[in-house]
This record gives C-alpha cells, structure tokens and sequence, in this order.
C-alpha cells in the first residue's frame, strides 16, 4: 500500500535538537499533546530520545500535558500557567503545536515574562498566524502542498488499479523565528547593561526581522 508522511522523528529530534545544541538552553519545558492521540506518543519518544543523545535532563516539573485537542486554544495558556505555578525555571519552551504554543506565549507575557527575552517558545505546524504573533513564532513547518500533491497522485493510481507498497517521507523545515534566541544573549544583555554608559543591545525581534529557512 502507498502512503505518503512526515519524518517524524527527524521532526521532533529536531526541535528537541535547536533549543539546546543550538541555541545553548538547558532549562526546557514541554506542553505535550493529549492522551489518546495518535502523534502524542511518537512525537514525546523523540523528545526523549534527543534530549538523552544530548545529555537533557527531562524534569517532570517542566512537563505538562494538553487535556483535549479540541480546546488547545485554552489549553496552552492552562498549560502555561500550571509551569509558572510550580515555580520551576525554565528558559525555553517546546509546545505540541502552534495554537498550543502561541495562547502559552499570551500567558508567559500576561505573567510578566518577556518573549524571547525571558524565555524562548517553538510549536508546530507554522499556522498562518505563527508569523505574524509579537513576536513571530519559531515554527516546524509541513510541505503539505508537495504531501497533497503526492497523495492525490497515489490515490488516482489506486483507482486506476496500480498496486505498490511504496511509501514517501517528507522532510519538514525548521523556520526560525524572533520567539528564540540564543540563551548566551540573556547573560550578555546582563553584563551590558550593568556597565553605565553601554546601552542594551537590541531585542531578538529586531535584529531578525524575516524568517530563517531550515530544510531539516
């Protein structure tokens, strides 16, 4: 049987991959997806899998869970004050998806916290409005056009009675956004504005003011 699909371990060992290999952060929460989905399970046993081939620690305190898909609107921002209420720091954060991590991105700037300032937030799927959210969101992004394109190809071929056990695996892009920044930069804007006469260094937001393409 044909199939076409994403590369979900490249997918989710890549997120895991650019927060702390990439960007330096050691500190990371997690917003997993419901119970009962279908994605859940393979998406958080490649998080585990590149957090253990990195060394990662992955705390349960900075773990929590989506109740139901449905409602993830809600559910992020839920999400995102259950970590801020148990009191552990963390420096970034990895969301199910992009609704989930946008309304936890309302939340974390609701509680006083500064967007990639403060803490760095990635999600999935690079939604329409991933780019233009204060501030645009680091995002994985699906070719769903080339993945429509080939499975209408396969299905046509299904009706016209060809027969193949061929499978197509795409590979997503990492678009990297202002919503991440290097956790070196939250020590050096420190430094700087400790020094009198130094001004701070301008926030991620402005220095990265279009999107980085990453084909993963």
């Amino acid at each position: 049987m044909e199939r076409t699909g994403l590369d979900r371990q490249r997918i989710w060992s890549s997120r895991s991959h650019h927060l702390p290999a990439g960007l330096g952060h050691r500190e990371i929460a997690f917003i997993k997806g419901p119970e009962g989905n279908g994605d859940t399970e393979d998406r958080w046993k490649a998080v585990l899998a590149t957090c253990k081939n990195l060394g990662l620690r992955v705390d349960p305190r900075l773990t929590v869970q989506l109740e139901r898909l449905e409602r993830h609107v809600d559910e992020g921002r839920v999400a995102a004050q259950k970590l801020l209420h148990r009191g552990k720091r963390f420096t970034a954060l990895v969301a199910y998806n992009d609704i989930s991590a946008l309304s936890a991105m309302t939340a974390l700037q609701e509680a006083g916290h500064k967007i990639p300032e403060d803490i760095s937030v990635m999600g999935f799927d690079d939604i329409e409005f991933a780019s233009i959210a204060n501030p645009p969101l680091t995002t994985i992004r699906q070719p769903l056009r080339d993945m429509g394109a080939k499975a209408a190809e396969l299905l046509i071929r299904k009706i016209a009675g060809g027969q193949s056990t061929k499978s197509f695996c795409f590979r997503p892009e990492l678009i990297v956004r202002s919503s991440t920044r290097p956790h070196s930069l939250d020590r050096q804007q420190t430094a700087v504005k400790n020094k009198a006469k130094n001004p701070p260094q301008p926030s991620a937001s402005k220095i990265d003011g279009s999107a980085k393409r990453i084909l993963l």
